[in-house]
């Protein structure tokens, strides 16, 4: 009876230790492999927007990637200065700005509808950064290397619509805001 009791207390601390470590450092893993990969096959760098088409069948950076959306994706970097984004999004359809920590963890999210205005203007500061002036909305990070991700929808496909949609997708730029 002992010898069971202590193989079931084994593998309930072996459980439990492969939960937190599976939790707390595997997102960490994998986003400094897709970061490192990015960066060599790619040559993406920190705070280098990445503008995606719409998914089709065969896009495969994303395991089944939504067909209707056009994506701006960028690894951002602001342990040496505060990164501006700004541009003209659609003021018809769905958008959002969402930032993520290297966990995975979101820890901001904004849509058309809160942010008011078809005009994106945000600025991207460490956590700690509070003496920093902007004309824009201040994202405070709470990691200095993250994930920023954009998402437009586009409702309507056609070769003029889809152009525009991708203008305004252009429009996206993300500059230092050093002083």
């Amino acid at each position: 009876m002992k010898r069971l009791a202590t193989y079931v207390l084994l593998g309930i601390a072996t459980s439990v230790l492969a939960y937190y470590l599976t939790i707390l450092y595997l997102p960490n893993a994998i986003y400094a492999g897709l970061s490192y990969r990015l960066q060599q096959s790619r040559g993406v760098a920190s705070n280098e927007l990445i503008y995606v088409d719409l998914p089709t069948d065969t896009s495969r950076n994303v395991v089944m990637p939504n067909p209707d959306f056009l994506y701006i994706a960028c690894f951002y970097d602001v342990s040496e200065c505060p990164q501006r984004i700004t541009g003209t999004m659609p003021d018809a359809t769905y958008w959002s700005l969402a930032f993520y920590q290297p966990n995975t963890v979101n820890w901001y999210i904004k849509n058309d509808r809160q942010f008011g205005t078809p005009q994106l203007d945000v600025t991207i500061s460490k956590a700690g950064d509070r003496s920093m002036e902007s004309s824009s909305e201040i994202a405070y990070s709470p990691v200095d290397k993250g994930f920023m991700l954009i998402r437009i929808l586009v409702t309507d496909n056609a070769p003029e619509r889809l152009a525009a949609y991708k203008a305004l997708q252009a429009s996206v730029r993300l500059e230092d805001v050093c002083e």
